[in-house]
């Protein structure tokens, strides 16, 4: 596989893979991609590939890369339609090296329509014009959106289009051209919130006045908030009033169905909520209400993640060594991919990421240049050599 890719997005995509076992060969620019100098994370978006660095705007660069397409099953790339066709690494250009190519390409927008050739990120395409930043942040504000979370998810739906279109070439020899786009994540994670807002359904709302007072925040004694989400009155509302220590207000024929706890209805019973929470630390209003089976969790920060025991004996983190940039050598608690096959994730064959063009020289000789020629081709700059 020939990851053309840079930054995030793209090569998310192409980790996953590596970890199931592909050859991915990054033809990355000579002086490194992108996510080298993100050098805390370049270890995790790059684990296990193999380095050929080539000046593709060179014809003869070109030339090399085109030799590693003809050999391939796959070529993935995030960059724009236009940077593609200007570079002539269009499906129907690799389609004349390779018949069989599988084409997969992360585009920001998509590859038609107005923003076709934009920029495009995680932030803008995904959270801001998503919906995302607006509809998801309490009511009368907006969120300061992370990075990342595109990225990931989009990596994941490229491996998977990957897979079948491999498992579909094993089947009937044929190549295909396929395609996402960070925009289009953002429309189909949205599904619940794209389709409600066509019934009148309202995203945005603060903890005071919430659209369920069963499903909201609570502040705690110790000033922790917990998250309390529960669909199920009939069976628990007065078991939580209970346990909240308000066994008062069982049979108040304020609170007879779920509907009475919603809507206009919720502000009166988040406020008697309130003081019951306030009244208990998180870590026991957590236990009385997981003791009658309800769903309540504290909300954490990512670094309470790094310690929390459900994620290590899950193995959802393990311990590894960096490889470069200035923290090299130190040991960080790194995710791992978040699948079990036959019992293990890839957090026991994670491998470090290449040096820059540690495998160009394996890589070119394999596909017919000599190693006069590549050490030629990098005295010209037009591929780089891993140091030896």
């Amino acid at each position: 596989m020939i990851d053309f890719g840079m930054a995030a997005a793209g090569p998310s995509g192409s980790k996953i893979l590596a970890e199931f076992g592909a050859e991915v060969i990054v033809a990355e620019p000579i002086q490194g991609t992108s996510t080298r100098w993100m050098t805390m994370y370049y270890d995790f978006w790059s684990d296990g590939k193999k380095s050929v660095p080539i000046d593709v705007k060179n014809p003869e660069g070109k030339e090399v890369l085109l030799k590693l397409v003809a050999s391939a099953d796959v070529f993935m790339s995030n960059f724009r339609a236009k940077a593609l066709r200007s570079l002539g690494l269009t499906y129907e250009d690799l389609k004349k090296v390779n018949p069989g190519i599988i084409y997969a390409v992360l585009y920001g927008w998509g590859k038609e329509g107005p923003l076709k050739d934009s920029p495009a990120y995680d932030i803008t395409a995904f959270w801001a014009r998503g919906g995302y930043m607006r509809d998801m942040a309490e009511k009368g504000s907006i969120l300061v959106a992370p990075q990342g979370v595109a990225d990931c998810s989009m990596g994941e739906i490229l491996a998977a289009g990957i897979s079948a279109a491999l498992y579909h070439k094993e089947k009937t020899g044929e190549g295909t051209e396929l395609h996402t786009s960070i925009f289009n994540q953002a429309i189909y994670l949205n599904n619940f919130q794209s389709i409600g807002v066509q019934f009148g359904e309202e995203f945005q709302k603060t903890r005071l006045a919430p659209t369920e007072a069963l499903v909201n925040t609570y502040r705690c004694k110790d000033g922790e908030y917990v998250l309390m989400f529960d669909n199920q009155f009939d069976r628990h509302f007065f078991k939580i009033l209970e346990a909240l220590g308000r066994k008062d207000l069982a049979g108040d024929p304020r609170w007879s169905k779920i509907e009475d706890t919603k809507w206009d209805k919720a502000p009166e019973l988040v406020a008697i909520l309130d003081e019951a929470f306030a009244r208990l630390t998180s870590d026991e209003a957590v236990a009385a209400l997981s003791a009658i089976d309800v769903s309540i969790e504290k909300c954490c920060s990512f670094k309470d993640t790094l310690s929390d025991p459900q994620v290590l004996e899950n193995k959802y983190l393990f311990d590894w060594e960096l490889s470069s940039g200035p923290h090299k050598g130190e040991t960080i608690k790194m995710p791992a991919t978040p699948i079990f096959i036959d019992g293990e994730n890839n957090a026991a064959d994670f491998k470090r990421a290449p040096r820059l063009g540690e495998h160009t020289m394996e890589l070119l000789t394999s596909v017919g240049y000599t190693e006069e020629q590549i050490r030629d081709l990098a005295a010209r700059k037009i591929v780089t050599l891993g140091k030896e």
